[in-house]
Order: C-alpha cells, then sequence, then structure tokens
C-alpha cells in the first residue's frame, strides 16, 4: 500500500491533485493549458516507480493517469494536512481543486451550504461490547460505533489498511444493506477511509464479495485515522 510518503515533493503531491481532479488520462499539452504544468522527466519515472502514476506514449507525446494507489494517496491528501505546504504550490492547488469542487456543485445542483459543512469527529473507542456470536458491537448499540470499534479491534498490518472482509465478520447480524450505508456515509465524513486494492490478483471470492460499490466501483479496504 502507498501510505503518505517523504519521497514525494510539494510539486509531487500537487501533479497528483491535478491527475484526480482531471479523473481522466491526460497528456502534458492538455496540463500546460489547464494547469500550467508538465509531468516529464525525472518526476514521471518517480510516481511511475512509485506506482501512483501511469504514462503511455501512444504518439509523440506522454499520457498521463492516477492508478488506485494513486487515487488513495490523493483521498488522504483530502484529510486534515500532515506536513505545510509552500505558498505558491498550496495556492495553486487549492485553486484547482476549488474550481473541481465548483464543477461538482453546478453539475448536482448543490449550494456550498450543501457540500460544506463540520468536521465529524471519529466516534468510538477501542472497547468492543460482544454478544453471544463475538460480533462487535458498541456500548450504544450505533452501528457507526461498531465499525470503527470492529476495525480497532481487528488485526491491522504496519500500513493500517484492514479488508472489508475482515471487517463485516465482526458486525455479527446488521443487515448487509445499512452496514454498506454506514461505510458510505462515513468516508464522506471523513471518518474513515475507503479505498480499493491495487493488486486486483490479490482478492480473494471473500474481498470481492465484501466490497462496497461507490459509484459503481467496489472498495475493499477501509482506514480509520488514529484519534
Amino acid at each position: 500500500m502507498i501510505m503518505a510518503d517523504d519521497r514525494l515533493t510539494n510539486s509531487d503531491i500537487g501533479v497528483l491533485l491535478v491527475l484526480m481532479i482531471e479523473a481522466r488520462q491526460i497528456s502534458n499539452v492538455e496540463l500546460k493549458e489547464a494547469h500550467q504544468l508538465t509531468l516529464d522527466g525525472a518526476q514521471r519515472k518517480k510516481l511511475n516507480e512509485l506506482k501512483l502514476v501511469v504514462s503511455e506514449k501512444p504518439g509523440r507525446a506522454f499520457v498521463h493517469e492516477l492508478t488506485d494507489a494513486g487515487w488513495r494517496r490523493c483521498r488522504e491528501e483530502l484529510l486534515p494536512p500532515r506536513t505545510p505546504m509552500s505558498g505558491v504550490i498550496s495556492a495553486k492547488r487549492l485553486q484547482a481543486v476549488l474550481a473541481s469542487v465548483g464543477r461538482y456543485l453546478d453539475q448536482e445542483d448543490l449550494s456550498a451550504a450543501d457540500f460544506f459543512r463540520p468536521a465529524v469527529p471519529v466516534v468510538g473507542g477501542d472497547a468492543i461490547a460482544s454478544n453471544d456470536s463475538g460480533a462487535a458491537r458498541a456500548a450504544d448499540g450505533s452501528l457507526d460505533d461498531a465499525i470503527v470499534s470492529a476495525y480497532r479491534k481487528a488485526g491491522k498490518g504496519a500500513s493500517g489498511w484492514l479488508r472489508l472482509s475482515a471487517l463485516r465478520p465482526l458486525l455479527g447480524n446488521a443487515a448487509r444493506p445499512a452496514v454498506d450505508e454506514a461505510l458510505i456515509r462515513l468516508d464522506r465524513e471523513q471518518v474513515i477511509v475507503l479505498a480499493p486494492e491495487e493488486n486486483q490478483k490479490t482478492l480473494s471470492t471473500a474481498d470481492i464479495e465484501a466490497a462496497v460499490l461507490i459509484g459503481g466501483r467496489p472498495y475493499h479496504l477501509i482506514l480509520v485515522e488514529k484519534g
């Protein structure tokens, strides 16, 4: 899993976010015209080697697109900032992201108040009350709390990501639609982070069946920020 990486510079992160905003395969010519940047040379090789960006050269110019790992890295960048950004790069990045938000609000006919909400604190703690089946349950019976508590109870790798196939059995008899709805909402509220598995070959049948669909795309992994 690619997580926040000290090998990435502010410029690298800026490129990733521009590719996120474009959400498609885009050429250096288009990047230059729309965002006053290009991805080439050592920076292109670096992001390719980190498997955050895939670059191809179908003709005379390179085209670039985020990988699943690149999308996850950008999603992490939308969480509370870990390190300060330099003024020029920070301003350009903010301008591009806000322009993308504006396009979304126009397309969905939403007001700014519909989109921007107060921060939601991480719910639940490490304690889990178990029923006879060993399913995770928060003291107040909240499914939101149960999801977070189950995540904290389950064994995780060094990256902190947990497969949904390992999480769902800890939720006992909770209805699948209710769990999916809670997962999607908690991801939207930034209480958790959901992500697809980059290496599809590692997915078991259980992993595929446990995935939650967002926009028709399966998400197999969950991360809860420390809190």
